[in-house]
């Protein structure tokens, strides 16, 4: 790539995955490095580079949605967190649920 393409990818990057951190990029750019995105034969284009940080981000965002799902759920099943019982507990005057 030219450098103006290089400059160009770099805005694209930096206005389309400005949550992404320092640590996501350096994890990308060594799993981009180790062939995990597929070879690029030492030929990298704007599309390619933008591919590999979209399956990234896609990927990255799941987890982060799975872990989310996890910890709701987590939380949800703890009888503290489980508001319907503690709405039930008060307006009963129970102290215990049932």
């Amino acid at each position: 790539m030219t450098e103006d393409q290089i400059e160009l990818c770099a805005i694209e990057v930096n206005e389309t995955y400005y949550t992404l951190k320092i640590s996501d990029l350096t994890f990308l750019f060594k799993k981009i490095i180790s062939g995990s995105y597929g070879e690029f034969y030492e030929s990298l284009t704007i599309p390619k580079v933008l591919s590999f940080f979209r399956e990234y981000f896609e990927e990255r965002c799941q987890l982060a949605e799975q872990q989310s799902l996890r910890t709701h759920n987590d939380d949800k099943s703890h009888s503290e967190f489980n508001y319907s019982k503690n709405i039930k507990r008060v307006l009963t005057g129970s102290t215990r649920y049932k």
